[in-house]
């Protein structure tokens, strides 16, 4: 199987969350089945990506960063590729953030997480290099994202 979509879960536009190709993918190498990925965190879309910003001129690593909101397949990713990353911890995670397991996420009652929980959190995946708490919470605040 080749999965070019490793993502395991998507957020729906009512906010629950969807079990998607990645996770489909995962079942089917625990029964035995090859499986080979091409999507995010693998290092090949990354070094794609930074081959287009040398194109465009951008050489210097220190002003690239990976920007998302799964510590799995973003935030790994970039990290692996030698980049900073920054978390956009109102997304994926959103259930995994203390406070928030009823809220679901972009909600507006989000709590910021314990440090406690953030760092749980980044001994399973990796530590971002830099936090947006808040990005969504803001956003949508000001009507400036589209959340349906």
């Amino acid at each position: 199987m080749l999965c070019v979509n490793p993502d395991r879960m998507s957020i729906n536009p009512n906010g629950s969350l969807d079990v998607i190709v990645g996770s489909l993918a995962k079942m089917y190498e625990k029964m035995g089945g090859e499986v080979r990925y091409a999507g995010k965190p693998d290092g090949r879309i990354f070094d794609e990506a930074l081959r287009e910003m040398r194109r465009a001129g951008v050489t210097d690593l220190s002003r690239i960063a990976m920007v998302g909101d799964s510590l799995f397949h973003d935030i790994i990713g970039g990290a692996r590729c030698g980049i900073d990353t920054i978390w956009l911890p109102g997304g994926v995670h959103s259930w995994d953030l203390d406070g928030n397991r009823h809220t679901g996420p972009f909600s507006l009652s989000m709590q910021k997480p314990s440090n406690r929980c953030l760092e749980q959190l980044f001994q399973m995946y990796t530590k971002p290099t830099h936090m947006l708490w808040g990005f969504w919470l803001e956003r949508h605040a000001r009507g400036s994202i589209e959340l349906t």
